[in-house]
């Protein structure tokens, strides 16, 4: 069986002969760019696929969102200063600002300062999502499709689900149990919001040209614990 076989069988109940074996080769990739062993596009490109063959491991489509988020109604600036990443989002409603902090021993990056800091940001965070409409963006998803032969399968990312994209990116969960604590409606309604806008991408994901769809939830019960 190809490895392409292998994963889409045991997706539909059947018995593989060996266990799929698909590695994400992305944050190595990533560090190859960086080091200049790689072209920029080299994630991109053809070659990715046949490194991917060489190495003797499935591929799989990772990290791309088939959808482009677009805002209205707000002014959003993205800048870098040096190793930081910056974003601010101006609302009627108040100001929200990010920072992500690139670390280049590891070749990836982390939140430093997240959107959202206190149940006083709800407002404007709510109101960002209330006016963030999506468009399909499947261009790349369709190429890699005809790329991938019998090496693996096209997969996309749908939304993380609204706890999640708190936690994960935009809040941390020190200050989402905080929040959760003073203010649990305020929180709830947010939820609510953040999840209408995100089922609206995730129909365009489900009509992608994706084989596979996943949450990259980075969910860990450890951290999450009983009550969410």
């Amino acid at each position: 069986m190809t490895p392409r076989e292998r994963v889409l069988g045991a997706l539909n109940g059947q018995r593989p002969d060996f266990v799929p074996w698909f590695g994400d080769l992305d944050y190595w990739a990533t560090a190859l760019i960086g080091r200049g062993e790689r072209p920029q596009d080299f994630k991109q490109s053809e070659a990715y696929l046949d490194w991917n063959r060489e190495l003797g491991v499935g591929f799989y489509l990772q990290g791309h969102f088939p959808f482009r988020a677009i805002t209205e109604h707000c002014r959003v600036r993205d800048w870098t200063e040096g190793n930081l990443r910056r974003r601010q989002i101006e609302t009627p409603c108040g100001t929200l600002r990010e920072t992500w902090t690139w670390l280049p021993e590891s070749f990836a990056e982390a939140p430093t300062e997240h959107l959202v800091k206190s149940a006083t940001d709800l407002r404007g965070y709510r109101y960002f999502h209330e006016n963030t409409r999506y468009e399909p963006d499947y261009d790349f998803a369709e190429r890699r499709r005809g790329q991938v032969d019998d090496m693996g399968v096209v997969l996309c990312y749908l939304p993380k689900s609204p706890l999640m994209q708190m936690i994960a990116l935009d809040a941390g969960v020190t200050t989402v149990f905080e929040i959760f604590s003073d203010a649990p409606e305020e929180f709830r309604k947010t939820m609510g919001m953040v999840r209408r806008s995100h089922d609206a991408a995730a129909s365009i994901a489900v009509q992608s040209p994706a084989e596979v769809l996943m949450i990259p939830e980075n969910l860990s019960s450890e951290r999450v614990g009983r009550t969410f």
